[in-house]
């Protein structure tokens, strides 16, 4: 390759990139990623990045909530996450599978005693500051085992009420890990360089919420992604149950992190896909809901570039035979969400670029498997 090399930089100092440079431009670069090596592992002054933190001996275990699958009197089916404790309750949430487009129904408050519950859903109208669009109320009670619960539904909107008795069956159980370390600065005075950006008495923190199958490969990766930690003041992991359709089980496995001196957190994702049934699991990707030929490869990423609009560095998101593991997406009986991180395009100012939602219909000439609501 005439005029141009490739540059790799070392894991340990930077995120790994692989780019490349015009020769003119060479000596300048060497010289900044020298100097930003030596920045980042400067303050890398991390614990053991091999340690898994979901074995460390002071640990804090504990069930937190449990995703559950639920239907209304009426036959109408829903699924839900709850966690247990008011604590979490802005983590709890529910859905319509047969409506999914991607967002799930957040519960806004919550109130536990003993084994019974009161959720409530609070919709605002987003047109008008102050109004409400409607209410819904769950009021039930859990089983002692948490596996069950039933109970009373209320939807409320423009002073009409409907009442509809529900029930709920436990598909898996939410886990959360935490650790709480001093911090590895407090045990050495700080270097001139770092006075100022580290706090040495802020504690370095841990902590993982993941479901828990009883399916060996399912559970062994969700240890795995939910161990995920090599920064040095906090990690906090989460993965989450997207969706789930008699046979398609559908994750998201999150990541947020935190380095001493650095200016913000940063936020990363993948999801996960699980054909699952009488015990047997298999994972699945994007190949096994559309067609990956040219003409289709090329239509999808059209529509999905024209959904992210003119956020700075969309007209580069491409669907490839080699990108298309990396992509994250959620399917649905409606058609495909695509998700994106932050920074993923665009700057951190930008925001979170938007979820492209592809119906269904639009796709249909390149569709060759979406899940069906129970």
């Amino acid at each position: 390759m005439k005029n141009y090399f490739i540059l790799y930089m070392m894991p340990n100092c930077l995120t790994p990139i692989i780019r490349l440079i015009t020769m003119k431009n060479k000596l300048i670069l060497l010289f900044v990623v020298q100097i930003l090596c030596l920045w980042q592992c400067a303050f890398a002054d991390t614990d053991n990045p091999d340690v898994n933190y979901l074995k460390d001996k002071s640990r804090i275990e504990s069930i937190v909530g449990g995703f559950y699958e639920g239907r209304f009197s009426d036959g109408t089916p829903f699924q839900m996450t709850l966690y247990y404790s008011k604590e979490d309750e802005k983590y709890s949430s529910y859905q319509y599978p047969r409506q999914l487009k991607g967002e799930a129904i957040g519960i806004r408050q919550s109130s536990f005693q003993g084994d019974s519950f009161t959720l409530s859903v609070i919709a605002d109208d987003p047109n008008t500051e102050g109004k409400v669009l409607y209410k819904e109320e769950f009021v039930g009670t859990l089983s002692n085992d948490k596996k069950n619960a039933s109970g009373i539904w209320t939807h409320t909107a423009n002073q009409k009420k409907k009442t509809l008795n529900f029930s709920m069956q436990q598909i898996s159980v939410y886990k959360e890990i935490s650790v709480t370390h001093k911090s590895i600065y407090a045990s050495r005075p700080l270097e001139s360089y770092e006075v100022g950006f580290i706090d040495p008495t802020r504690p370095f923190k841990f902590s993982a919420v993941f479901p828990v199958f009883n399916d060996e490969k399912i559970d062994k990766r969700n240890l795995e992604d939910a161990a995920i930690c090599d920064h040095d003041q906090e990690c906090s992991n989460g993965i989450y149950i997207l969706g789930y359709y008699n046979n398609l089980l559908s994750l998201s496995s999150e990541f947020w992190w935190y380095d001493a001196g650095s200016a913000h957190g940063h936020y990363s994702s993948l999801t996960r896909h699980y054909i699952w049934a009488s015990g047997i699991s298999q994972e699945v990707f994007l190949d096994h809901f559309l067609k990956f030929s040219p003409t289709c490869l090329a239509m999808l990423s059209n529509l999905v570039r024209k959904g992210l609009g003119e956020i700075s560095g969309a007209k580069y998101f491409k669907i490839t035979q080699q990108s298309y593991k990396q992509v994250k997406f959620l399917p649905s009986p409606l058609g495909l969400q695509f998700m994106f991180d932050v920074e993923e395009f665009g700057a951190y100012g930008e925001g979170t670029p938007p979820s492209v939602f592809l119906p269904k219909e639009s796709i249909k000439q390149c569709l060759t498997y979406l899940p069906k609501s129970k």
